[in-house]
C-alpha cells in the first residue's frame, strides 16, 4: 500500500508525492522467496538429534552372519558357513532331522544292516560278495546297491531342499524376522513341488550337458547352477525359470563360485576321512568287535554328512546374498527401502 508525503517548491506551493515503502530485509542465505511474503531469518539447531544420525543400512537381525552388507571372500563364505549353523543351530537342527532323516540316514541304517558297509570295507576290502556259489549276484550286494542309489539319491534331494530351508532363514535374518522350525517346515512344503521339479529339470540338464562332453561340462554347470535352491527360496519364481535366473546370476562370478565349490570338497572330504577312521577305530576298541566298528563307522558317516550339508547349503545361501549385493545392489536397495519407508 503506498503512503503519501508533502513535497515543498520554490514558490511556496505544496502537493501530495507517492513514496513506496521500504522493502523487508531479505537474509543473505536466502536466494529466492515468493513476492509478498516475509522471510524468516534462518533457523539453527544448538545440538543434534536423532534424525541427524544416518538411518542403518538394513533391519536385519542382531548378531545374525547377516547384520552386516558387504561383499564378502571366500574365505569368510566358508566361515560364514559355520556362523550360520552356530546361530540357530537348534532350529537348523530340527528341520535337518526332519528332512534328512528319512531321505538319507534311514538307508544308510538298512545298507548297515544288510552288511554293506563294515570297518573294512570303508576301506576298500569288501567283507559282501558281489556272487554267490551259483555265480549270480548275491542278494545281499543288489539290496545293498538298491539301498546304496537310493541313499544317493536321497542326499541329493535332501540337499537341494535343505537349502530351500537355509536361505529362507538367511533372507528372513536378513529382513529382521527369526522364523520358528514350524515355520520353516511350512514354508519348505509351499515350496517343495517348484524345489522338486527344479532339482529334476537342473539333473537332466546335467545330463545332457556333462554325458556328451565327459564330465567338461559340468565345471560350468556346477557352478552356474549353485544357487539354484536361494533362488527358488528367495525369488518365488517356477521350476524352469529358476534355473535361467540362477544361470544369469551367476555368470559373472563364475570363478570364485568355482572356487568355494573346489574347498568345500577338499574340506567335506578331509573332515569325513577323519571322522570315519577315528570312529572305526574308537567302535572297535569300546567293543571289541567288527559289527560294532562297523556301527559305529556307519554313525560317524551319517552325523558328519549332515553337518557337513547343512554348512554347504550355509554357504550356498550367504553366496547367494554376496551375488546379490555385488552385481545388483542389494544392500543399497535395502538401505533406500529403510530410508524411504
Amino acid at each position: 500500500m503506498n503512503t503519501f508525503s508533502t513535497v515543498t517548491v520554490q514558490n511556496g506551493g505544496s502537493f501530495w508525492s507517492p513514496v513506496e515503502p521500504a522493502p523487508h530485509p531479505v537474509p543473505a542465505n536466502n536466494a529466492w522467496s515468493s513476492p509478498g511474503t516475509t522471510v524468516d531469518a534462518p533457523r539453527f539447531r544448538s545440538t543434534p538429534t536423532i534424525f541427524d544420525s544416518p538411518a542403518p543400512p538394513t533391519n536385519a537381525l542382531a548378531a545374525s552372519p547377516v547384520s552386516r552388507l558387504q561383499p564378502r571372500t571366500v574365505g569368510q563364505l566358508l566361515d560364514g558357513g559355520f556362523e550360520v549353523l552356530r546361530f540357530r543351530f537348534r532350529t537348523i537342527a530340527i528341520v535337518a532331522a526332519t528332512v534328512v532323516l528319512p531321505l538319507y540316514a534311514i538307508p544308510q541304517i538298512l545298507i548297515s544292516l544288510a552288511g554293506g558297509v563294515t570297518s573294512r570295507s570303508a576301506f576298500g576290502v569288501s567283507d559282501n560278495p558281489m556272487v554267490d556259489s551259483g555265480g549270480q549276484l548275491s542278494s545281499s550286494f543288489r539290496s545293498t546297491v538298491g539301498l546304496g542309489y537310493l541313499a544317493t539319491l536321497g542326499l541329493m534331494i535332501a540337499t537341494m531342499i535343505m537349502g530351500v530351508a537355509v536361505t529362507h532363514l538367511v533372507s528372513a535374518w536378513l529382513m529382521g524376522h527369526d522364523p520358528t522350525p514350524a515355520a520353516t517346515l511350512r514354508f519348505v512344503r509351499s515350496r517343495l513341488p517348484v524345489t522338486i521339479g527344479a532339482f529334476l529339470l537342473a539333473l537332466l540338464f546335467k545330463l545332457l550337458v556333462g554325458v556328451p562332453t565327459c564330465a567338461l561340462g559340468l565345471v560350468y554347470l556346477l557352478p552356474a547352477l549353485s544357487v539354484l535352491a536361494p533362488v527358488i527360496a528367495v525369488e518365488q519364481l517356477g521350476a524352469a525359470a529358476s534355473i535361467s535366473r540362477s544361470l544369469r546370476l551367476t555368470r559373472r562370478r563364475l570363478g570364485p563360485l568355482l572356487g568355494i565349490s573346489l574347498l568345500w570338497f577338499i574340506a567335506s572330504s578331509v573332515v569325513s576321512l577323519a571322522t570315519s577312521a577315528a570312529a572305526a577305530a574308537v567302535g572297535g576298541a569300546l567293543t571289541s568287535s567288527e559289527r560294532g566298528a562297523a556301527a559305529a563307522l556307519q554313525g560317524a558317516n551319517v552325523v558328519a554328512t549332515v553337518v557337513l550339508l547343512v554348512v554347504q547349503v550355509s554357504v550356498t545361501a550367504l553366496a547367494y546374498v554376496d551375488l546379490r549385493v555385488r552385481t545388483e545392489g542389494l544392500d543399497l536397495e535395502l538401505e533406500m527401502t529403510e530410508r524411504f519407508r
